[in-house]
């Protein structure tokens, strides 16, 4: 037998080896507690005390005084007990597990994303409609001032984007009622002569009917008793620039063709016979012009108040000592136009 003390009521209980290492209750309070398995060892009569280390496992509140009757809760113990199901509980030690339902992930929402896409599409569908709106109401620019009095000269060597209005020979303009054309027809001006007879007929339309003009040619020198009027149109005057007469001028030099040496002295000397307000000269001589051509004609305007105009049509301007100082002497204008410019005009 094992003699036992409850650790509630400290009451003396006996039962049988066989609840060592069991459990029992106490049947005065009902405190379920371990039968330590060594007092099954020790001698008969040996008790055990409230510290010999048994915990009790469960315990009821006893009322005032002992004996208490037994319950439906005293018979379910003792039959535990006497099963020996109280051995398999004692001998658990981890606390039961309690499985708690995993909580279900919850599923990713696209709506922020959709929302955030749209949000940038408006703004960039805004931003276009700004600048369209912004284009399309934008001033229009000023119109360009007018600039009235005479048209600039282009650069020498140029043909200038801006064309002279009025009167004028490649783009310089003429200010008089009687124009004489003295052209150097020598073989100096094979690369030019074509393109300049172009300028001449352009020049001869923006005359107007009411202004008369006469073309010369430069001819062989004055020693060998040149025809000044055999390159001359109209020969020994002046014509009307109308329509009619600028189309015989054309038919006249349609074939005309460059010569060998040429020389402006017999020219200019018949020029002055016409007693022009403007002369202009046009020559591709460059490097071959020297002072005696300044005197020739010089010596031919004797004085008279005659505007001469001077154009250089070599490559690189070699003429243009001779002929500026022909133009500044008579209050004229002087230009370089390279053959290049010239054909593209």
């Amino acid at each position: 037998m094992i003699t036992l003390i409850c650790t509630k009521c400290k009451a003396t209980l006996e039962m049988d080896d066989a609840f060592a290492g069991g459990v029992c209750r106490c049947q005065y309070c009902g405190t379920i507690q371990t039968v330590p398995s060594h007092l099954k060892q020790s001698s008969r009569g040996a008790v055990v005390g409230s510290n010999s280390g048994q915990k009790a496992l469960y315990s009821t509140k006893a009322a005032t005084g002992a004996g208490l009757p037994s319950s439906g809760l005293d018979e379910l113990a003792n039959v535990v007990a006497s099963s020996g199901l109280a051995s398999g509980l004692a001998n658990r030690t981890a606390t039961p597990r309690v499985d708690y339902a995993t909580p279900a992930t919850p599923k990713s929402s696209k709506t922020p994303l959709l929302i955030g896409v749209g949000a940038l599409v408006a703004v960039l569908l805004g931003v276009i409609g700004y600048l369209l709106m912004s284009r399309s109401t934008a001033p229009a620019p000023a119109p360009a001032p007018v600039v009235t009095g005479p048209a600039p000269v282009p650069t020498p060597g140029q043909s200038g984007s801006e064309r002279a209005k009025g009167p004028q020979f490649l783009d310089v303009p003429i200010d008089g009622a009687k124009v004489v054309y003295l052209l150097d027809r020598g073989q100096s001006s094979r690369e030019v002569l074509d393109p300049l007879k172009a300028a001449l007929y352009d020049s001869l339309e923006s005359l107007g009917a009411d202004r008369e003009f006469q073309i010369l040619f430069w001819t062989i020198p004055a020693s060998e008793k040149p025809n000044v009027n055999e390159f001359a149109y109209p020969k020994g005057a002046t014509a009307k620039a109308n329509p009619d007469r600028i189309a015989e001028c054309r038919k006249k030099f349609e074939d005309l063709t460059t010569s060998g040496r040429t020389d402006i002295g017999p020219v200019m000397v018949e020029a002055m016979k016409r007693n022009p307000q403007v002369i202009v000269i046009a020559t591709a001589k460059g490097i071959n012009l020297d002072d005696t051509v300044v005197t020739q004609v010089e010596k031919a305007r004797g004085g008279k108040p005659v505007v001469i105009h001077t154009f250089d049509l070599t490559h690189s301007g070699d003429g243009a000592s001779v002929l500026k100082a022909i133009a500044a002497k008579s209050g004229g204008t002087y230009k370089h136009i390279e053959p290049g410019a010239l054909r593209s005009r």
